[in-house]
């Protein structure tokens, strides 16, 4: 009975070792943030995958959000996380065209939560956005907790592949000049589309 209590255990270890020896980590991201290469990773082992944040497709609001992870590329400097989140035009995906980024104060710090930011341009895009604008995007440094920077900018989405449920594009963003924050970002980024 010791013995096979013994084997189980060490099966388990083994098992165990072997899995996470065959974690392979893919880009699925780069960035450039005020000069500084950053990038986003998903992760995936022989039994499952640890994929990066996709672009949701909100269709009861009429949006679109996706949110990245940035980590540097060298060691040391800090982590970002974006957030975008943009009016669908006709109810689809607008492909090529850039989505119109606009900086709004009442972002910065205010710590609001994705539904209620969803629900907000939704039913009253006036609140965040200019009769141009087409979505709104904000930077988190280190996950600091109601730090939110508002950017400007624009976000383009170039390639859709709906039998995949994959696309892939990029986005230039800043803040406005004088920002007590000032970034400016440009990156790229090939993700999944989730419904």
């Amino acid at each position: 009975m010791k013995k096979i209590k013994i084997c189980a255990v060490l099966s388990f270890i083994i098992f165990t070792m072997i899995l996470s020896s065959c974690i392979k980590v893919e880009e699925v991201g780069t960035a450039m943030i005020n000069g500084k290469q950053y990038k986003q990773t998903e992760s995936s082992n022989i039994l499952c995958r640890f994929p990066a944040s996709p672009i949701v497709i909100w269709s009861d609001d009429h949006i679109l959000s996706f949110e990245t992870f940035l980590m540097p590329v060298e060691d040391g400097g800090s982590k970002y996380s974006i957030s975008f989140y943009l009016l669908m035009k006709d109810d689809k995906i607008d492909k090529g065209n850039p989505y119109k980024i606009e900086y709004n104060d009442k972002l910065n710090g205010k710590g609001l939560l994705d539904m209620e930011i969803r629900k907000r341009l939704s039913s009253d895009k006036t609140l965040f956005l200019s009769e141009g604008g087409d979505g709104i995007a904000f930077a988190i440094e280190n996950d600091a907790v109601n730090q939110e920077i508002s950017l400007e900018g624009e976000f383009i989405i170039a390639n859709v592949d709906l039998k995949k449920n994959k696309c892939s594009g990029k986005y230039y963003l800043r803040t406005p000049a004088g920002s007590l924050t000032p970034l400016i970002i440009e990156g790229t980024f090939n993700t999944e589309i989730e419904n």
